[in-house]
């Protein structure tokens, strides 16, 4: 009976420290969501507030200072996506997983979303230029904590995460709306003009 109980323990000492394993890799560290974070570098500052339930309660006096909470809030809770989505729109998705993103990266860099963002930002009034860069502090503070900095998917892939720059969130915004697009050949309008035109 013992030589049953001794493998027996062994399995369910390997089984209980895999679990614990797959719940750090699931969960890892968290950013600090008690009580109020506060983003530094604002004229007013902004505060940022978990619930129990994970909703974000944002207060600040000014709009720069909401961007700066905002940027906080996305990048704590969804930094890995963020940053995944700004190399995919950057077409740089190969320096985290190699020759099989070199495809999706050529095909970002012929559509020039970065370039494309960054002469809009340029080109924006001061004041919204000004919530664009509050936006990127507020994202720079959360990546400044471990908790971010570290999650498991950044510490799975190797992964340092660069700093935000404020005209990333329009590059981005552009990814999202080219694959928001219909295609052009499924596309009924353009097919209906396509047909008018033959004719």
């Amino acid at each position: 009976m013992a030589r049953f109980l001794i493998p027996l323990g062994i399995v369910l000492a390997l089984l209980v420290g895999l679990a614990a394993t797959a719940g750090v890799l699931a969960y890892g560290n968290a950013p600090t969501r008690d009580g109020r974070m506060e983003i530094d570098g604002l004229d007013r500052p902004a505060t940022v507030a978990w619930g129990d339930s994970g909703r974000v309660w944002i207060e600040a006096e000014t709009e720069v200072g909401l961007a700066a909470g905002l940027g906080y809030a996305h990048g704590a809770d969804h930094g890995w996506a963020a940053m995944l989505w700004r190399q995919a729109a950057d077409g740089t998705l190969a320096q985290w997983f190699g020759d099989d993103a070199r495809d999706l990266d050529l095909h970002a860099r012929a559509l020039g979303l970065p370039s494309l963002a960054r002469r809009t930002f340029e080109a924006l009034p001061a004041e919204d230029r000004a919530v664009l860069e509050a936006y990127a502090a507020g994202m720079n503070r959360a990546f400044a904590e471990p908790g971010v900095a570290q999650a498991d998917a950044f510490v799975v892939t190797g992964v340092v995460p660069e700093p935000w720059r404020p005209w990333d969130a329009l590059a981005v915004e552009r990814l999202h709306a080219y694959l928001a697009a219909p295609a052009l050949s499924r596309d009924s309008t353009w097919r209906a003009a396509r047909r008018d035109s033959v004719v």
